[in-house]
């Protein structure tokens, strides 16, 4: 016991002696894996991280050894302030431009991009990734392009278009899915490095599925954000050594924002009460600190428990204040609820120092979907808000007017209130007749093709009555309920071209193929919801993939199209006056 004593002493005073000074006689002792595993452990002090990776800028020169020196720079582009580091950054893409390294310039390019986004500049972040992607992409490097992928699936989906962001993490998840991707992790390591494929695979999977929950939390999709984060947690758990409590500490936060987005704001609560023990005072008043406060204050709020919802977000405000991440989502979230709730109860100065809050959260909207997507640019209603500021100052200046102004607004509202009113009378009145006039319609429903007989001089007549024939049978097995039928697919089928059987479908059914297909699967989905109550409680998106759509919105948009009403309206009238 006294020698193992002994042993654990002489070993500590040794290891603290190395921690508290790196000589440079120590250094240059080191082989060159030894200091890049040196730096690694000591990257948290940056004066000890500087010295490691300048003796090895200095082997690197000393050498002649250009990819030596640009990992050096990576290894400076670190530890500093972001200026600074983009700084190194460019040294090593001007290092390493001309080289045909696996993983320079793109590296250069990915810290420049990570340094952006720390002082949010989201423009230079972006073009710095798709530079980054695109010299990854030159060198093979396919760790790197998923890795950059899944900066650009956070960007878009934050930002520009939910279903691009979406499309993206689709084909990144692909990848890291495919058993070859294993080859290609240990492909782009740096030789002389250990590396744990089996891990990082994990991990990149893992990264996938986050990416998942946060596209759909993004979209508001919280069924399917939910449905991603049990994926999640199901690798989490299967992966013994990786089930680390950051991550899943991740995914109680994310359980966090999708029970609020449903409504279940007691399990909102839950979650966050949960996160509440895991806070310590180091990182009280951080982004993550905020984000439960935020959805606590919120979900209080919901459930009527006003001064408590209250406390946790004027806490959340507080920290906001003292600066550090910004989350302009849930920040957005906060300031909406604060301003709304001071203006209810008529606290006009404290309504106007939110709205100066949301406005400036959505001046950075605003500037980087003019970026990524300027056609997003109107949901943030700028302009509304910047006419809500200037009444809230005029009420201010000019109390003496304050009847005058609640008359105005009285009679606005009312004209407002009358407009919709009548909007919504003559629409309802419209509906009702579409309704009356497809159940009309459907009662009369008989065959509307033309006669096989007919002829056309552009379809042999046996061609033309074969094809007919088939097509006949594939309406009487409803296979246009498929959600993969093409032409080219069923003219495979039906053992004839795609020529002819888009003449054949123009010529009989006189329409397209697409709006044939269309007419099918609508035809089918008003009768089968006229005939069989059951199915008037799916839901739109159910009933959808029913009739061969791939989604509610495209399935509705159709359906009004062809009818002039909403599948939910259709239903609703059935349920209300069966037939």
């Amino acid at each position: 016991m006294r020698i193992f004593s002994l042993v654990y002493l002489l070993f500590y005073c040794l290891t603290s002696a190395m921690a508290q000074d790196i000589s440079k006689k120590y250094l240059d002792s080191l082989g060159d894996e030894e200091l890049l595993e040196l730096f690694n452990k000591v990257d948290h002090d940056s004066v000890k991280a500087e010295k490691v990776a300048r003796t090895y800028l200095e082997r690197g020169r000393a050498e002649g050894d250009t990819i030596k020196m640009a990992r050096a720079y990576d290894r400076l582009a670190q530890i500093f302030s972001p200026a600074r580091n983009i700084s190194y950054a460019d040294s090593i893409i001007e290092l390493s431009k001309n080289t045909q390294n696996i993983t320079y310039p793109a590296m250069g390019y990915i810290l420049k991009a990570y340094n952006y986004s720390l002082i949010y500049d989201i423009r230079n972040e972006y073009e710095n990734y798709l530079k980054a992607y695109r010299n990854a992409s030159i060198r093979e490097n396919l760790t790197q392009q998923v890795y950059i992928m899944d900066r650009l699936i956070y960007l878009q989906a934050e930002w520009g278009n939910k279903k691009s962001a979406l499309d993206l993490q689709v084909k990144r998840h692909r990848i890291v899915t495919d058993p070859n991707y294993i080859n290609e992790i240990g492909k782009s390591s740096r030789s002389g490095i250990k590396t744990n494929a089996n891990a990082l695979l994990i991990e990149e999977v893992i990264r996938s599925y986050r990416c998942y929950v946060f596209c759909y939390l993004m979209a508001e999709e919280f069924e399917l954000a939910n449905l991603y984060c049990n994926k999640l947690q199901r690798v989490i758990e299967e992966s013994t050594n990786l089930g680390s409590p950051s991550e899943k500490d991740w995914i109680i936060d994310a359980k966090m924002e999708i029970e609020y987005g449903l409504g279940n704001y007691a399990k909102s609560i839950e979650a966050s009460n949960f996160l509440y023990l895991l806070i310590t005072e180091e990182n009280k008043f951080t982004s993550k600190f905020k984000n439960l406060n935020i959805y606590k204050g919120l979900s209080l709020m919901k459930q009527k428990n006003i001064d408590e919802g209250l406390k946790h977000l004027l806490l959340a405000d507080s920290i906001h204040d003292l600066g550090g991440n910004l989350n302009p989502h849930n920040d957005r979230l906060l300031f909406d609820k604060l301003k709304s709730h001071y203006s209810q109860i008529n606290e006009p100065k404290k309504t106007l120092h939110y709205l100066n809050k949301l406005l400036y959260i959505d001046s950075i909207f605003k500037t980087n979907y003019l970026f990524f997507e300027s056609e997003h640019n109107e949901k943030f209603q700028t302009p509304i808000l910047l006419a809500e500021k200037e009444d809230l100052i005029s009420t201010l200046e000019e109390k003496n007017n304050k009847a005058d102004i609640l008359l105005r607004i009285a009679i606005y509202l009312f004209l407002v209130s009358l407009v919709i009113g009548c909007y919504y009378f003559y629409r309802q009145r419209m509906f009702k007749k579409r309704f009356e006039k497809l159940l009309a319609t459907m009662e009369k429903t008989g065959d509307s093709s033309r006669a096989a007989t007919e002829t056309t001089n552009e379809i042999p007549p046996g061609i033309l009555n074969e094809i007919t024939n088939k097509l006949n049978q594939f309406e009487r097995h409803r296979n246009f309920l498929n959600h993969n039928i093409s032409l080219h697919i069923l003219a495979k089928r039906l053992e004839t071209n795609s020529n002819y059987l888009s003449r054949v479908v123009n010529f009989t059914k006189e329409k397209n193929f697409s709006q044939y297909i269309h007419d099918l699967r609508l035809d089918y989905a008003i009768k089968v919801v006229l005939a069989d109550p059951k199915f008037r409680k799916y839901t739109i998106k159910a009933i959808a993939q029913e009739c061969g759509y791939s989604s509610a919105d495209s399935f509705s948009r159709a359906f009004y199209k062809k009818n002039g009403i909403y599948p939910s309206y259709y239903i609703k009238k059935l349920e209300k006056s069966p037939i």
